[in-house]
């Protein structure tokens, strides 16, 4: 998840900040630009726990493996199955 989360804090740090996006870069002191890092991890850290309880791997994370290894399923992890423990 940390290449997804990389990624991702990347693209979204780039929207306010550049012409593309809002373009704030001048606009901002380094104090308010600050402020929004702790949103931004918050929100990935939240949205990186969801989705690791549901798969094993992040979605950069299965797109690499996919192009490096060829058939990579994107595996969805099962409950331990409760009958086995007994």
């Amino acid at each position: 998840m940390a290449f997804t989360n990389c990624i991702s804090h990347s693209i979204i740090l780039g929207f306010p900040y550049y012409g593309t996006g809002l373009g704030l870069r001048d606009q901002l002191d380094l104090h308010q630009a600050m402020l929004i890092v702790p949103l931004i991890w918050t929100a990935q850290i939240t949205a990186s726990t969801w989705w690791l309880k549901r798969f094993h791997f992040g979605p950069l994370e299965w797109l690499w493996r996919r192009l490096t290894y060829g058939s990579l399923d994107f595996k969805k992890k099962t409950p331990p199955d409760s009958s086995a423990a007994s």
